[in-house]
């Protein structure tokens, strides 16, 4: 009985270690995200963030909108996603809820034992515009190869724009932009206000693949929406948390959230999870004191 409590003790004491405010990189790099995913409701945004713009796309056949970006400054472009319109969020989320094989074409390989599972919706509105995507992030290396394949891909959305952010930087870590260079994108997601939409190998993936940021703002209850279960055929986010717990935003008043141990695919108790809302509410549509449909369109 001693054993088993000192255990307990160890992982409660290395969760404890993964917790505390937020240092001021991380926090400058979850706001200006935010800032690209606010800007993706636009219809029209000719600098993203003041940024470069690529490309738009969208299928309105899947409700699919967003925008490629390249920010020279700090060597990166961005995939930007639309979240669910506000009338259609919990329909959007609870519609296809089943988990299906991560099809992802040219993506990581399926089956198996500990085979990668996800929202079946979700997916299909990925992989409707997942080809535009990777054409032109592919067309744009191909003019300065040596320069522009080493640019980091991040990925921003809002509730199911924050899903298909998180597809799209795990199907482009195995994507192929570069044969002159033979290098591959090195990716990363910022996803706010997240329903789960997945089992415990897709979220085992992504920590292994690519760097994300699922940030949750106080009571946001669209990340709870899908109720939590394990399993190959369960409900799960990836471990890694960024809760903004309190009000007004802040670096000290964001935590960094995560679970170690035995307990390396399980969200932190003592986060967002802790707070029993499961609903659309007002703390969804509001991060960092900047509304979710705000625009940062201009140079």
């Amino acid at each position: 009985m001693r054993l088993v409590g000192f255990a307990v003790a160890v992982v409660l004491a290395s969760a404890q270690a993964a917790r505390g405010a937020l240092d001021a990189a991380n926090w400058d790099r979850i706001r200006t995200h935010w800032k690209y995913a606010t800007s993706a409701y636009q219809d029209t945004c000719t600098y993203p963030n003041g940024k470069v713009l690529l490309k738009t796309f969208s299928n309105n056949s899947t409700g699919v909108h967003g925008y490629i970006a390249r920010d020279d400054t700090v060597q990166e472009f961005v995939v930007a996603f639309r979240g669910a319109p506000d009338s259609n969020i919990t329909s959007t989320i609870k519609s296809n809820q089943t988990v299906t094989t991560l099809a992802i074409p040219g993506g990581p390989a399926t089956g198996g034992t500990f085979e990668p599972r996800v929202h079946a919706g979700f997916l299909a509105k990925y992989n409707s515009v997942a080809k535009i995507i990777k054409d032109t992030l592919k067309a744009e290396v191909k003019k300065n190869p040596n320069k522009y394949s080493l640019y980091l891909v991040s990925s921003a959305g809002h509730n199911v724009g924050g899903a298909l952010a998180l597809l799209n930087s795990v199907a482009l870590r195995y994507f192929d932009w570069s044969p002159e260079t033979q290098n591959r994108p090195f990716t990363q997601a910022f996803a706010y206000g997240v329903p789960r939409m997945e089992n415990d190998a897709w979220a085992s993936l992504v920590s292994e693949v690519a760097g994300h940021y699922r940030v949750v703002h106080t009571n946001d209850g669209v990340p709870k929406m899908i109720a939590r279960k394990d399993g190959q055929n369960g409900w799960m986010h990836p471990p890694l948390e960024y809760w903004a717990y309190k009000d007004p935003p802040s670096a000290k008043n964001t935590e960094k959230c995560r679970l170690y141990g035995n307990d390396n695919f399980f969200e932190d108790e003592r986060c967002s999870v802790s707070v029993k809302t499961n609903e659309v509410n007002g703390a969804h549509f509001t991060y960092f004191g900047i509304s979710y449909k705000t625009p940062f369109c201009k140079k």
